[in-house]
């Protein structure tokens, strides 16, 4: 069994960190919203063998983002895996 933890918005990343699979830097994820969150799993669970193909349209990236904690509510600057839209909908990108 693979644990992958998805964080939203404001994720508690010590949280996602205990639930998902190691290594953690591969099964910890980030995204701004929802449907980036699926279109970013679905793309990196094609990666594996239970999985073939990703929808057109469905990317993911890994490239600089902000980790946002609720706790302290301030930016930390780091390299993560970031799922980003197509279609550039969302206000923070």
């Amino acid at each position: 069994v693979v644990l992958f933890a998805i964080g939203l918005r404001y994720p508690k990343w010590e949280e996602l960190h205990a639930v998902a699979s190691e290594p953690v830097e591969s099964h910890v994820f980030f995204a701004e919203d929802f449907h980036d969150a699926i279109n970013g799993l679905y793309t990196t669970l094609s990666t594996f063998s239970v999985c073939n193909a990703a929808p057109a349209g469905c990317q993911v990236e890994s490239f600089p983002c902000e980790r946002k904690t609720l706790e302290t509510v301030k930016e930390l600057q780091g390299n993560f895996m970031c799922w980003k839209g197509s279609k550039g909908n969302s206000p923070y990108t």
